[in-house]
């Protein structure tokens, strides 16, 4: 091997010339790194292809079941395992994760809202959820899985589109010296790829062809064809032939940068550093891994390893305890069963109405008789028990399932739920991490790719679409292009490969908790205690288990404002309610003056009230007035108090409708996982 097919996508173009590589001993070496983690984790594999078979209800041997047919005993198998995993896989649908950006300055806030609206954007077009169904069910079962995620360019698309893919854990490897859950502290990891002739010229270029041809040489020496990334082959054939290429990701030994080698036994395919960026610009691999458990010997297994000998023993329990209830032993001498054959005899007593013929003279506990097994049958029933009652205590039992019993209570079969969910935990949290470095990788590759002009719809509602502009040059009320005086470039709104935040995760709440219960009983206890009626909308927010308080609380606060209109219409009706009280007091001054008037002695022809009664009739006249405007404030009262009320029963209503979606997510979500099955 004298060269390298092709060299990686990404250079530095003001980089020195590397030094001379001596690409056959750097080819042997790639070689020998992959074979020796495949040796070291070959056991360990295929316990873990025994776990994945345990799961989908493989669970007795050809060997065992052949010993068991010719003895006439059944292969019974009762799948303990399998619904417990799929507790667990439900659970994770209960707990989907969104990314969210948050500013790292005061003044990046809607930068930050452009960030996760992107990220959002690239899980929504991959279906992530999906993906990570399926990752999940990698780690519980087999005990590890991951993500890889790179580019694609696509026509008539101004970026690059980010993909986001599942790796299958039985094409995962890495160097097993690494102890750590989320294979943090790896020297090199790969995935195996099997490719024909005419993919790999496609892929490669020309000089693919030699280093497939030679591949296919190697393979033919031993002919151990196997389409399948394990021991130490390499080509594979059904009507065409295939080759493993490894693609590797490794630190390289000087330097300590990432690179990566896409390699076959026949030689390298490809060599370079690696083309993805992280966020400080340096090579990094695209994998977002992990593993549910790791032991000493830096072994990564699942939740099902420690499952493995329960459930043979309530295989080998059930199919023995069946054998033995129908079947029986007999014993006799050499002549009491005259003509009949042994096989006849057999045949006889596993029948419901067997007739044995015994020959003359023969007595029946004598010379022929049946060995009693009852005790045998009985000892295997009460194992089996044993092994069944066991079983329950591992993992997700009953009570986590929601079975506990027909006389629990809603509120206890709830609380078992929680308090069982604990045990889960782990797991859970290594599926936590894997989501946090997973939307790291999708950041990095959105601010490395994603320089062009582009818009994101951000909604599937047609009624209220909303778009989000990337690296949108900016312009005048003219249209023309507004310019940095720092920089003299022209400005550019949301420039993704400029933007510093920070990715977390805005985590989905579990369906059915206490604390929905208590904010119902909350919202109920508001109507009928005025003093909860005056808690602000945001205190109503805080007790609420909804998902997207944040966007909730700016929906709220943009409604409570009132519009120039409203205001406007406000000041018209508080200033004309003044000036009626301005009237009513002229009104009353007035008739005080002509009650005063008519008083006067030089009025001698028209009739006049005492003073004393007239001052009584303008006092009533003010009360009349004063009646009324308290009846009006009281009429404003009310209404303050049904409009202080309104964010309550607009936050109650908006939980309501989401939490119905999330019902209608999660049963069409069940409905499609349904169909996979």
């Amino acid at each position: 091997m004298g060269e390298v097919v092709a060299l990686a996508a990404y250079q530095e173009p003001e980089a020195a010339s590397p030094p001379a590589i001596d690409w056959a001993a750097e080819h042997m070496r790639l070689i020998q790194m992959f074979e020796e983690s495949e040796d070291a984790g070959r056991d360990n594999s295929q316990k873990a292809e025994r776990d994945v078979d345990y799961y989908d209800g493989k669970q007795w041997t050809e060997e065992e079941v052949k010993k068991l047919r010719k003895r006439g005993q059944a292969a019974l198998m009762d799948n303990h395992i399998k619904p417990k995993i799929r507790f667990l896989q439900g659970l994770e649908q209960t707990r989907r994760t969104d990314p969210k950006a948050s500013p790292r300055t005061p003044n990046a806030e809607q930068d930050a809202n452009s960030c996760t609206d992107a990220l959002r954007f690239v899980c929504d077009q991959n279906r992530l959820n999906k993906i990570r169904s399926k990752v999940f069910k990698d780690v519980l079962s087999a005990g590890w899985g991951g993500y890889e995620v790179t580019v694609e360019r696509k026509p008539n698309r101004p970026n690059p589109v980010v993909v986001i893919r599942r790796c299958p854990w039985d094409r995962m490897g890495w160097d097993y010296h690494s102890s750590d859950d989320l294979f943090e502290d790896v020297g090199f990891r790969f995935l195996v790829r099997w490719m024909d002739r005419d993919e790999a010229i496609r892929e490669y270029g020309d000089g693919a062809d030699k280093v497939f041809d030679e591949t296919v040489s190697f393979g033919q020496v031993g002919m151990t064809y196997d389409d399948k990334p394990k021991m130490t082959t390499w080509v594979s054939y059904n009507k065409r032939w295939r080759v493993r290429v490894v693609q590797m990701y490794f630190k390289h030994a000087e330097t300590g940068e990432m690179c990566l080698a896409e390699f076959t036994k026949g030689g390298l395919l490809n060599y370079g550093p690696s083309p993805w960026l992280d966020e400080y610009g340096q090579p990094e691999d695209p994998y977002a891994w992990g593993a549910a458990n790791v032991d000493r010997d830096n072994n990564r297994y699942g939740e099902i390893r420690h499952l493995i000998d329960l459930q043979d023993g309530i295989n080998h329990r059930t199919s023995k305890f069946q054998h033995l209830i129908s079947t029986r032993q007999t014993f006799r001498t050499e002549q009491a069963l005259g003509s009949m054959s042994a096989a006849e005899l057999r045949r006889q007593l596993a029948r419901p109405d067997g007739d044995v013929v015994l020959a003359p003279g023969v007595e029946f506990g004598k010379h022929f008789g049946i060995i009693p097994t009852g005790d045998m049958a009985d000892k295997q029933f009460e194992l089996l028990q044993q092994h069944e009652a066991r079983f329950q205590q591992q993992g997700a039992n009953a009570s986590m399932m929601g079975k506990g019993g027909a006389d629990q209570s809603g509120r206890a079969i709830l609380a078992n739920q929680q308090g069982g969910s604990i045990e889960a935990g782990p797991v859970f949290d290594t599926l936590h991490e894997m989501d946090l470095q997973l939307y790291r990788k999708i950041w990095n590759r959105i601010r490395q790719f994603w320089t062009a002009e582009d818009w994101l719809r951000v909604t599937d509602d047609m009624h209220n679409l909303r778009w989000v502009g990337v690296n949108v040059p900016m312009t005048d009320a003219m249209g023309n292009p507004v310019v940095d005086p720092q920089t003299g470039q022209p400005k550019v709104q949301n420039q993704l490969s400029m933007i510093d935040v920070d990715i977390e995760l805005d985590e989905a709440p579990q369906a059915g908790t206490l604390q929905e219960e208590e904010f119902g009983k909350m919202v109920e206890l508001a109507k009928v205690v005025p003093a909860l009626q005056q808690l602000p909308a945001q205190a109503w927010l805080e007790m609420s288990n909804l998902r997207a308080k944040g966007k909730v609380s700016k929906i709220i606060q943009q409604a409570s404002q009132p519009s120039p209109q409203q205001q406007q219409a406000q000041q018209i009706a508080l200033a004309g309610e003044a000036a009626k009280v301005e009237e009513t007091r002229s009104k009353a001054a007035l008739n005080l003056s002509r009650a005063n008037a008519e008083a006067m002695p030089d009025a001698p022809g028209s009739p006049q009230l005492p003073p004393a009664l007239a001052a009584a009739q303008a006092a009533a006249d003010i009360r009349d007035k004063n009646a009324a405007a308290d009846h009006k404030r009281a009429q404003a009262a009310h209404l303050d108090q049904q409009t202080a009320l309104a964010p309550v029963q607009f936050v109650h209503d908006v939980i309501s409708s989401h939490q119905q979606r999330a019902d209608a997510r999660e049963d069409r979500r069940a409905g499609e996982m349904a169909d996979t099955d």
